[in-house]
């Protein structure tokens, strides 16, 4: 697993992929398509900013392909040395802390233990603080005995509901069972058509908010499909009102059952629940609640990821220049002048996710808002690292041709 580090920012900036020069105003209308969390998150942040919003899923419901998860949890990242994703993620998480304490938003489940590996370091937030072994079983019902880390203002929460509320703006409009089949450039402004090829949605740029579906638009997306399923059991604790447990999975218990997810199936497009991951899951589940082996419930999801975990944001590059332009790259020539990037005026992604979906997207909204309307709230580093381009960079820099 790559990850991003001071000097890939570094080598990125040193190539040319500078922001796009042309942006947008609030008098501008957006087409977003994707009504996930990555969607509603983008069309809520536009519109508070002035612009109007089209959202189209080719669902019946929105939230319905990975955001339709019935439990979602959310946390900092907790792993590993101060880096760009860990400040990325807490950027992230506290911005979605400020959206629940402004919208009075409840979580379904409020507070987070993790279990700590061998050698893990607190991380350096005022969020995570360590529980002693007689606070963990006070808090989980003796179900965690252990010491470990305590996140009180962690939990779990379904992203149905915070999708249906970030949409709440007269400045959106969303079109349901709506798929766009293709958008094409028509006097400055973008033409959204559906598979009948009549026109959906007209506006002055496209932001592909769809997941692994963005690639129907740009092939080229470094975006790896990772299925994950969740089980609902029904089980006894002493704590139906506990927090969740983390330990490589996690389970949430709820008073209407316990749910539990222990299993990521990178490559994996099918989204079918099978017998097997429940199994899985059941087994997790064991360490820490006595359940019923049958999960009464199950839901499987395919998540878009990176290999590097951090999301795709920011405006599409022209693929062919990047193909020529930077085609020097796999010689090593670091002080080499090259050209500035060139994007496909209008056209932005928000897409690679993962597991973090409900941690990320506001702020990952925010980020691409600062790039769409050409403002300089957004750091260079977290731009590059979140730059559609870098995984062709990367590839560029590996291999000739």
């Amino acid at each position: 697993m790559s990850t991003i580090t001071q000097s890939n920012t570094d080598r990125l900036r040193s190539i040319g992929l500078e922001k796009p020069d042309f942006r947008y105003e609030s008098t501008d209308h957006a087409l977003i398509i994707g009504a996930g969390l990555a969607g509603c998150a983008t069309a809520k942040v536009l519109a508070a900013n002035g612009m109007r919003c089209t959202v189209f899923d080719a669902n019946s419901t929105i939230a319905s392909a990975t955001s339709a998860v019935p439990m979602a949890i959310y946390r900092p990242h907790t792993g590993g040395a101060q880096s760009l994703e860990q400040a990325y993620l807490l950027s992230g998480y506290e911005r979605l802390l400020k959206d629940f304490e402004d919208s009075g938003t409840t979580p379904d489940v409020q507070g987070l233990l993790e279990l700590l590996k061998q050698g893990q370091q607190m991380p350096a937030n005022q969020h995570c603080q360590t529980a002693s072994s007689a606070k963990a079983r006070q808090l989980t019902g003796n179900a965690v005995t252990d010491a470990a880390m305590h996140l009180a203002s962690a939990g779990a929460i379904n992203p149905a509901g915070l999708c249906s509320r970030w949409i709440t703006n007269p400045r959106i409009t969303v079109k349901t069972g709506t798929f766009i089949k293709s958008i094409t450039q028509k006097s400055g402004d973008w033409i959204a058509s559906d598979k009948n090829g009549q026109t959906v949605g007209r506006g002055q740029l496209v932001v592909l908010a769809n997941a692994q579906a963005a690639k129907h638009f740009v092939a080229e997306l470094a975006l790896i499909p990772a299925k994950g399923q969740i089980s609902c059991f029904s089980g006894t604790t002493s704590n139906p009102n506990g927090p969740v447990i983390c330990d490589r999975g996690y389970v949430i218990p709820t008073p209407a059952g316990i749910w539990a997810c222990a299993t990521f199936h990178r490559g994996i497009e099918n989204s079918t629940p099978t017998p097997e991951d429940d199994a899985k899951n059941h087994h997790f589940c064991r360490r820490f609640y006595a359940v019923h082996p049958a999960a009464h419930r199950s839901w499987a999801g395919v998540r878009s990821t990176t290999l590097d975990r951090m999301p795709l944001i920011g405006p599409v590059p022209q693929i062919d220049h990047i193909h020529t332009a930077y085609a020097d790259l796999h010689h090593g020539r670091a002080n080499q002048h090259f050209p500035k990037a060139l994007y496909q005026r209008g056209i932005f992604t928000f897409v690679g996710l993962g597991a973090r979906g409900v941690v990320q997207a506001l702020h990952g909204a925010n980020c691409l808002a600062d790039i769409v309307f050409g403002r300089n709230a957004l750091d260079e580093k977290t731009r590059l690292a979140i730059h559609p381009a870098r995984f062709l960079i990367k590839e560029k820099r590996q291999r000739p041709g």
